[in-house]
């Protein structure tokens, strides 16, 4: 027989009260469990490991985004001083 305990605060006595319930598919009944943040908090987890994910992803990428726009304008100099010489080339 599984049961659950549940914490329930109430926040106008500041007082934390235990109650323990069994399972909501125990013999067919279905047993309201209270109220319980289980949901929030878990939503809450999921987004800080999505944001710690994505913090982590942008710190990997953008140096990789800076190194290869350092390097396009690297060869976007030499694609014109090219062009230069050859210009001036053809004027001599």
């Amino acid at each position: 027989m599984s049961s659950y305990i549940l914490l329930k605060h109430n926040h106008e006595n500041n007082t934390t009260t235990t109650a323990q319930t069994v399972s909501p598919t125990e013999e067919g009944v279905r047993i309201p469990l209270g109220d319980s943040n289980l949901f929030t908090s878990d939503l809450l987890i999921m987004g800080c490991v999505i944001a710690c994910i994505a913090l982590a992803l942008y710190l990997w990428i953008r140096p990789l985004c800076l190194e290869i726009k350092s390097v396009e304008q690297k060869l976007f100099a030499r694609d014109v001083a090219e062009e230069v010489c050859k210009k001036m080339k053809d004027e001599l």
